[in-house]
């Protein structure tokens, strides 16, 4: 049926075949356009994995209050199009008046409002919620999912947030390192009394992104030992009547 209609169609209005090829030509030159825009929008508003949403407002540039919200949400939504994102999906309102702490699930990442920005987190289908490791003994190291390495100690080195020293005695093996759950709670350094574990992440000022990917060490039971490279629990510090130290190092 096409290849009957056309050439007749092409005989009734013979500029079609030319308009036709001229538009194919400006809509590769548009798309050429849109990416150089898309690209230079992305230097200015993202870094790494951060849509910086003031910057989004500063980079369309227009006086006009009725323009620059359309425009900006659309620019956004381009900006998160690679990452599987789809606004009639969501409420409208969400990206510039969500929640901070909500977030959306595309089926390749996860964006979460922060504030005044968006953290995109991409999925790892190898890595579950629930993945833990364990610290078998007193002496050993892991290479994943973060580079840690623990042996008995004689001597205590300065105090910083990447090494930690325990009472070993107050511990049992084997130490978990998993991530949060709900219910937490820790003792921290410098801290009187206890602490839940999100009000702890919320006065570090911890994004959602930064509480997802966050390790702690732990005893079997669940109690924290140390929030890794963060804060320790002082219930395990070392005190002056212990008789063997363990120190647990995070490499960078």
């Amino acid at each position: 049926m096409r290849n009957e209609l056309l050439p007749v169609w092409y005989t009734l209005f013979p500029q079609t075949k030319s308009n036709l090829s001229k538009t194919q030509h400006n809509l590769r030159e548009d798309s050429v356009l849109l990416d150089a825009y898309l690209t230079l929008a992305k230097t200015h508003c993202m870094e790494e994995n951060k849509l910086d949403l003031a910057a989004v407002y500063r980079f369309v540039s227009t006086d006009s209050s009725d323009t620059k919200y359309p425009l900006a949400k659309t620019l956004v939504h381009a900006l998160l199009r690679p990452y599987g994102y789809d606004p009639s999906a969501v409420s409208k309102d969400w990206i510039f008046n969500g929640q901070s702490g909500s977030r959306v699930h595309t089926n390749s990442h996860i964006i979460h409002k922060n504030r005044n920005s968006l953290l995109i987190q991409r999925i790892d289908p190898s890595t579950e919620e629930s993945e833990f490791y364990y610290l078998a003994g007193p002496q050993g190291s892991l290479s994943e999912p973060i580079s840690l390495e623990w042996s008995m100690v004689d001597t205590i080195a300065s105090e910083e947030n990447h090494r930690i020293y325990i009472d070993k005695d107050l511990v049992e093996f084997p130490l978990i390192l998993r991530k949060r759950k709900t219910g937490d709670t820790l003792y921290p350094t410098g801290m009187n009394g206890s602490k839940k574990l999100h009000k702890f992440y919320k006065d570090q000022k911890f994004s959602t992104l930064m509480k997802n990917e966050q390790w702690l060490l732990c005893q079997a039971d669940g109690s924290i030992i140390w929030v890794v490279g963060v804060r320790q629990d002082r219930r395990w510090m070392i005190q002056q009547t212990t008789k063997q130290i363990l120190c647990v190092q995070l490499n960078s």
